[in-house]
């Protein structure tokens, strides 16, 4: 049986030695080191091959640890163990990269669980948490820019792209194999939708509202239908 390699970091010895009774009980885990402070969770990171990383979070501070090892090891596998009573810090954890959330409360009942769905890629929240996220998530504002861009189909997704590149009717036409009078059906359709008056500017400024077309582009101002 292939196991899971564990590491534990927490402060405190009552929490190491909890976590550690809790992660003994499964055949297929494997605690690979214990440590209390980031220096030495470092250490780990740099020297070792582990699969999983158990960060208790005391304060949100440390998630700044969290952040650090992850630029010398990106996309680290961490499942956080947290305190709901004395933690106010949800929305900066939950964009902490870790793939599990796990409150003091749960932790007896979810921790295996939650590994197991952190070494796979799913994300596991404790129900506190999750009730916070969607609650977060129900009151953000929707971007208008967004939720239009939603309304393109497939092939208008990939025309609006590549006019955004620079390309012309023609040559879209070409590269999707369909004629440049459907092109410029796409694009007519793809203004209706977007509600953009012109072909050229207004569709750069959006495409850079979306965060997919690089203001120092040059190439699309130049664009032409032909």
């Amino acid at each position: 049986m292939e196991k899971i390699r564990i590491i534990i970091f927490a402060k405190q010895d009552s929490t190491r030695n909890k976590l550690r009774m809790l992660l003994k009980e499964e055949p297929d885990f494997e605690i690979i080191g214990e440590v209390r402070a980031g220096i030495e969770m470092h250490n780990y990171v740099v020297t070792r091959l582990f699969d999983i990383l158990i960060f208790n979070l005391t304060a949100v501070e440390e998630l700044d640890i969290l952040r650090t090892e992850n630029r010398y090891r990106h996309g680290i596998k961490t499942v956080i163990i947290y305190d709901d009573n004395n933690l106010t810090c949800n929305n900066e954890m939950l964009r902490s990269g870790a793939k599990a959330y796990v409150s003091n409360e749960s932790v007896t009942a979810e921790l295996a669980v939650a590994v197991r769905e952190a070494m796979i890629g799913k994300v596991h929240l404790s129900y506190p948490l999750y009730e916070h996220a969607i609650e977060t998530y129900i009151k953000q504002e929707p971007s208008p820019a967004n939720a239009s861009f939603g309304l393109l189909t497939k092939r208008e997704s990939e025309v609006f792209n590549m006019v955004v590149k620079g390309l012309t009717s023609t040559k879209i036409g070409a590269a999707l194999c369909i004629s440049r009078r459907t092109v410029e059906i796409h694009r007519a359709n793809i203004l209706r939708k977007l509600n953009i008056k012109s072909q050229y500017e207004q569709i750069k400024n959006y495409a850079i509202g979306l965060g997919i077309f690089e203001p120092e582009n040059r190439n699309f101002a130049n664009n032409n239908v032909s």
